[in-house]
């Protein structure tokens, strides 16, 4: 600390004489607020464009017009200062001659004067209320985590000792985001106590996050927090749809729930509390898959998932699994069997390739025919034979429907004259359970319907020609007829006539 010349003794003693002496009327009060453990200034004021002898901080004690003890002095002329009394060694002026206390406690509020001794102007004093706070405590009270059922409402309260330093009123904030929802301050209710409430009404599972409560303060803000979590019931939101799997084939069922906390999900089988154990992987959470492994025929059934995580009743959603055997048809019960044996039998598949082709072959065969028969009808010269086999080929032509103009029947009858089974020996069958298919190759039959048949086969599957089409259809669904040589040819007769009837019918609409 420099030493302080004579001069400036005597004139510090004359200014501190001259102080205790005035009484200004209406002198303007500065108020200064600090933290304590931080510094503080205290703003100077004094005319500038009067010449400067001396400054001087005094600490007023009993108020305005109490004892002054000087904490600091300035001398201009020689560049002095001196710190006294509590703010030795911890306070300094600024460039504008402001004083600053470092380290500022309780033990520094009170009431400051500044006097400056001015050229031609005299003496001035600025006097400067120095209040000094203690940093508030903010506390929710609740523990974090906090768990919430969704839909619930909650009440969160923020309750703040020593508010004195305070700047606004609480507020909350939502990660880092303030929070619009209703909330209430309540009054101040000493100065040592505020609170602020926060409500929500139906909380959300979107309303998870972090709450806090802010206090801003002259120093910065405090906060306390507290992490809300929304909990929901498990549910299944995805599962696999009833399938139908082949014997032999592995059945894989998927199961995905959301939940919060994150479901346990298990698998049953309808009829057994117990849950099934093959459960062979997890995808991710939240998330369980079923794989039976080479499965048999009785593990068909229904299957069900089960999600549960502790909120609410646990949710479950079932699948049907039907496990197909594959072999031949021996018997259909009903249009789903026949759609069943379609799918599942593999000697069909073959049937109906081998139908396909000779029907195709039968096609292009009659084609040629009719081409024939139109080159030699147009031919210039003929001869009896040529006659012979135009009368032959007419008289066929109107037997298969060629009548006043109709489009030729492309049935394939036989005749003697044909290799294989003499007409005499043609097989028929009469319909007795109703069979109906919008597939190509197949026969739609009805009751009593009567069927030509062309070929048999041990796989449960015939192939006959029946109403100008021809195709497969399930042996189960026809009776054969026994006749006689005679009765054979009267029914012969007959189906065809039937057949002429009904294709007219068909090309006439």
């Amino acid at each position: 600390m420099d030493k302080v010349p004579a001069v400036l003794v005597a004139v510090i003693t004359f200014m501190c004489a001259e102080a205790a002496t005035v009484k200004p009327s209406t002198p303007t009060i500065i108020t200064v607020r600090g933290m304590e453990g931080d510094s503080v200034t205290l703003p100077a004021y004094f005319r500038k464009d009067y010449r400067l002898f001396a400054l001087t901080w005094n600490k007023l004690s009993g108020g305005m017009y109490g004892t002054r003890r000087a904490v600091y002095m300035f001398s201009p002329a020689t560049n002095s200062t001196m710190s006294f009394g509590p703010l030795e060694n911890r306070a300094f002026l600024t460039k504008d001659r402001s004083l600053t206390i470092v380290n500022a406690g309780t033990k520094d509020e009170g009431l400051y004067v500044l006097t400056s001794l001015l050229d031609v102007v005299g003496q001035e004093e600025h006097y400067v209320l120095l209040e000094m706070h203690a940093p508030p405590q903010v506390q929710i009270g609740v523990p974090s985590p906090l768990q919430i059922v969704e839909a619930t409402s909650l009440t969160l309260n923020c309750t703040v000792d020593q508010p004195g330093a305070l700047i606004q009123p609480l507020f909350w904030r939502k990660d880092d985001v303030i929070v619009d929802t209703f909330h209430v301050v309540s009054e101040q209710e000493s100065n040592q106590s505020y609170m602020s409430t926060l409500f929500l009404a139906s909380v959300s599972r979107a309303q998870s996050g972090n709450y806090s409560c802010v206090a801003k303060h002259i120093g910065g803000e405090e906060t306390d927090s507290v992490f809300l979590e929304v909990t929901y019931p498990a549910k299944i939101i995805n599962i696999s749809e009833a399938n139908v799997v082949l014997q032999g084939e592995d059945v894989i069922l998927r199961c995905l729930a959301e939940g919060n906390p994150v479901p346990s999900l298990s698998w049953l089988r309808t009829g057994d509390p117990d849950p099934l154990r093959s459960i062979v992987q997890t995808v991710y959470t939240g998330s369980r898959t079923l794989k039976m492994a080479r499965s048999q025929a009785n593990g068909s059934g229904e299957y069900t998932c089960v999600a549960a995580n502790g909120v609410g009743k646990p949710h479950h959603e079932s699948v049907l699994v039907s496990l197909s055997v594959v072999n031949a048809v021996t018997k259909l019960e009903s249009k789903t069997d026949v759609g069943l044996g379609l799918m599942s039998g593999s000697k069909l598949y073959t049937i109906l390739v081998i139908a396909g082709s000779v029907a195709a072959a039968i096609c292009l065969l009659v084609v040629l025919l009719l081409l024939a028969f139109l080159l030699c009808r147009r031919g210039k010269t003929s001869s009896r034979r040529h006659s012979d086999v135009q009368m032959n080929n007419m008289a066929t032509a109107t037997h298969n429907g060629r009548v006043n103009g109709d489009k030729p029947d492309v049935r394939p009858h036989r005749t003697s004259s044909d290799k294989g089974t003499p007409a005499a020996e043609r097989r028929f069958a009469k319909v007795s359970t109703p069979y109906e298919s919008d597939q190509c190759g197949f026969l739609t039959l009805q009751v009593n319907d009567i069927v030509e048949v062309l070929r048999t086969d041990n796989s449960g599957w015939w192939y006959g020609y029946h109403r100008g089409k021809l195709g497969a259809f399930p042996a189960a669904c026809v009776e054969m007829l026994t006749l006689s040589k005679s009765s054979s040819q009267k029914k012969l007769s007959a189906s065809s006539e039937t057949n002429l009837i009904s294709d007219k019918r068909t090309v006439t609409s």
